[in-house]
C-alpha cells in the first residue's frame, strides 16, 4: 500500500509554499483568529462562527470632578461576527501524486511535476481564495479616493489613500496595497524616480513593479473586483430627520430604483469625526452600502457602514443628517469601476479552519502554516482501484477596523 500519510504531508508542505507566495492579500491581513475556532476538533462546517470583540471608545472628561458631575458614559464594545462561510477544494488523481512526492525534493522529476501540473492547480485555487477575500474586503470599505472612470497617473492618489488611513489612526507598520496592471503601469511610468532609491528604481524598469510607496508595499494583482453602481445615483435625499444606526432611509426614489452593495456615498453636512476625541474633522464622512436594494416606493431602507453615531462613545459623525439632505454617490449610474486597495494588517481578519476529515486517520492530514490551515485526505475507489486526493480550505473573514481605503479607477 502506498505511504499515504507521508505523501499527504509532503503534498501539504508543497501546497503551503505556493499558497504563501500566491496570496498577497491573505498574507497581508491578520490571521491570528484561528485560535478562536480551535474548540472544534472534528472539523468545521459552513455556518460555524465566533464573535470578535473590538474595544469601544469612551469620552474623556475634564477636571477633578468625576465625569464632570454627570453620568459616566457606558463602555460600548463593538462585536463583529467571523463566520465560516467559504469552502473550496482542489482534487488530484493520487496515482501520480504519490509517486512524485515520494521522490526527493531536489529530484528534477519532482520539480518538473510541481512546476507543470501541481503548482498551476494550486495557484488556481489560490486565485479563487484571493478573489473572494479581496472582493469581500473592498465591498466593506467605505473610504475611497480617485475619480471613477479614470486610472490615476500620479503618486498623489496613493498619498490620498494613505491620508485616509492616517486620519483613521491606522498603525504605520504592516501596510500593504493591491493595484491593477493598468494602475501599476501608470504609476511606474510617471513616478519611477520620485520616491524609490536607485536600486528599487532599477527594479521598476526591469520588472515593471511599483514596489514600496506611500508607506506601503504594493503588489500587482489581476483579480481586483469591478464594482457596479445601481441605476439611481442622482436626486437621492435623506428621508426623515434624526436618523442614527446602521440603516438609513433614502428618499427621492421611484419603483425599481436600485443601489448595489459596495457603492460609496457622502451626505451633505455629515462630517467625519476624530476616532478618539469625537471632534469634527474637515472631511465628509464616507459610507458604503452593505446590501443590494430595490425600491418599491418613493423611499427605501438601506444598510450602511459605518453606523451613524453622532455622540460618544464610538462617535462617527458630527450630526445626524437633516431631512432632505442630498446624498452624493461616486460614479455614474450602472457603471463599473476597478477597485484597488490600501490596507493595514489589522483592518481585516481571516481564520482558516480544518474541514472534517472523513477518511481513516492514517489517510487524512491537517496542516497549518502562517495562520492558514487546510486538510489533505486521500481515498480509494473500489470501482477502478484508483486513489484521489483533495485539499480543502475553509475560512471566515470580516472587517475589523477602518484601516483600509479603496482607490478607484
Amino acid at each position: 500500500m502506498p505511504n499515504v500519510i507521508n505523501t499527504a504531508q509532503v503534498f501539504a508542505q508543497e501546497a503551503a509554499a505556493i499558497i504563501e507566495e500566491s496570496c498577497p492579500f491573505l498574507m497581508g491581513i491578520n490571521r491570528s483568529r484561528e485560535k478562536e475556532f480551535d474548540k472544534t476538533v472534528n472539523g468545521y462546517q459552513v455556518g460555524d462562527d465566533v464573535s470578535i470583540t473590538i474595544p469601544g471608545i469612551s469620552r474623556i472628561y475634564d477636571g477633578n470632578v468625576l465625569a464632570e458631575g454627570g453620568q459616566i458614559d457606558s463602555w460600548k464594545e463593538r462585536k463583529v461576527s467571523l463566520k465560516v462561510d467559504n469552502h473550496v477544494h482542489a482534487a488530484f488523481q493520487s496515482s501520480h501524486v504519490e509517486n512524485v512526492f515520494k521522490l526527493d525534493a531536489s529530484d528534477p522529476r519532482r520539480r518538473d511535476y510541481v512546476d507543470r501540473i501541481f503548482k498551476p492547480q494550486i495557484q488556481t485555487l489560490c486565485s479563487t481564495i484571493e478573489a473572494r477575500l479581496i472582493k469581500n474586503a473592498v465591498m466593506k470599505t467605505p473610504y475611497l479616493v480617485g475619480t471613477p472612470g479614470t486610472v490615476p497617473n500620479s503618486i498623489r492618489t496613493l498619498n490620498q489613500a494613505r491620508a485616509k488611513l492616517q486620519k483613521a489612526l491606522a498603525p504605520e507598520g504592516n501596510r500593504s496595497g493591491l493595484i491593477s496592471t493598468d494602475l501599476n503601469l501608470e504609476l511606474v511610468d510617471t513616478s519611477k524616480a520620485l520616491f524609490n532609491p536607485g536600486k528599487q528604481v532599477s527594479e521598476q524598469y526591469r520588472e515593471t513593479n511599483l514596489g514600496r510607496a506611500s508607506g506601503a508595499d504594493w503588489d500587482e494583482v489581476i483579480n481586483l473586483p469591478t464594482l457596479y453602481n445601481g441605476n439611481k445615483v442622482a436626486g437621492v435625499i435623506i428621508s426623515g430627520a434624526s436618523q442614527t444606526g446602521e440603516t438609513l432611509v433614502f428618499g427621492g426614489l421611484a419603483n425599481g430604483d436600485t443601489f448595489k452593495a459596495g457603492q460609496v456615498f457622502t451626505i451633505a453636512g455629515v462630517f467625519k469625526t476624530h476616532p478618539l476625541t469625537g471632534e469634527l474633522m474637515r472631511d465628509l464622512q464616507q459610507f458604503v452600502v452593505l446590501a443590494d436594494v430595490m425600491a418599491s416606493a418613493t423611499t427605501a431602507q438601506v444598510s450602511i457602514y459605518p453606523a451613524l453615531t453622532p455622540a460618544m462613545p464610538n462617535k462617527t459623525v458630527n450630526a445626524s443628517p437633516a431631512n432632505g439632505a442630498v446624498v452624493n454617490f461616486y460614479g455614474g449610474a450602472e457603471q463599473g469601476f476597478v477597485q484597488n486597495l490600501l490596507f493595514q494588517e489589522s483592518a481585516f481578519t481571516a481564520a482558516f479552519v480544518p474541514a472534517k476529515i472523513v477518511t481513516p486517520k492514517e489517510f487524512g492530514y491537517s496542516y497549518s502554516s502562517k495562520g492558514v490551515r487546510f486538510t489533505v485526505q486521500s481515498a480509494g475507489d473500489f470501482k477502478d482501484l484508483s486513489t484521489a486526493t483533495r485539499i480543502d480550505l475553509m475560512w471566515g473573514f470580516t472587517r475589523v477596523r477602518d484601516f483600509a481605503c479603496r482607490i478607484t479607477e
